[in-house]
């Protein structure tokens, strides 16, 4: 049962108030929980710092929520996550599923799986999820030699304010640096992407 308990002191000209609260160890943690955590779907933006705002090899998480868990979610970036190095070519897009989550406290760790995975020629549009058919809508398949890249590789990252980062020494293929996702709304996406 939750206590709210009120103490307060009053003087004639003078006022002071005292308020104290008494809630039970649950009740704060109910109402200190991000509100976007409970029962919803985040996004988070990873701006690649070296295409000069194009775009084009950006990524972007999309993590839904219930009962404030991971249990699902997509990642929308280039086959460079599948393969060491990329040369002579441009990348291919993709959208795939997150699988195999793993989530324990601030730190998660999930996988991507590109078999059975179409990749484009130009990146996907975020509204789209893997049983769109309109997803191929202007977009063109692409195609390269598959023995390049792996079938699968796994992430590990932590949470923080506003943020998600994959540590880069935790990827399959190690990161020049850690990938910095920042909490961003999907309106902002959308316009990043017009």
């Amino acid at each position: 049962m939750n206590k709210i308990s009120i103490f307060c002191i009053s003087i004639p000209l003078l006022y002071f108030g005292y308020f104290y609260i008494s809630m039970t160890k649950n009740d704060l943690s109910n109402i200190t929980k991000d509100i976007t955590t409970i029962d919803s779907t985040v996004y988070y933006y990873y701006d690649y710092p070296w295409d000069n705002h194009s775009h084009l090899d950006d990524n972007i998480i999309k993590f839904i929520y219930k009962d404030g868990i991971i249990i699902s979610g997509y990642f929308w970036g280039t086959s460079d996550e599948f393969c060491e190095s990329r040369e002579g070519f441009l990348p291919g897009f993709f959208m795939l599923p997150i699988k195999d989550i793993k989530q324990n406290s601030n730190k998660l760790s999930f996988s991507l799986d590109s078999r059975h995975t179409l990749f484009f020629n130009k990146p996907i549009d975020v509204m789209y999820t893997p049983s769109h058919e309109t997803m191929q809508d202007n977009n063109y398949l692409w195609e390269q030699n598959q023995k390049l890249f792996q079938d699968s590789v796994c992430y590990e990252g932590t949470f923080l304010p506003n943020e998600f980062i994959i540590h880069k020494e935790k990827s399959k293929f190690p990161y020049l640096e850690d990938h910095r996702f920042v909490k961003m709304d999907l309106d902002t996406i959308k316009e990043i992407y017009k």
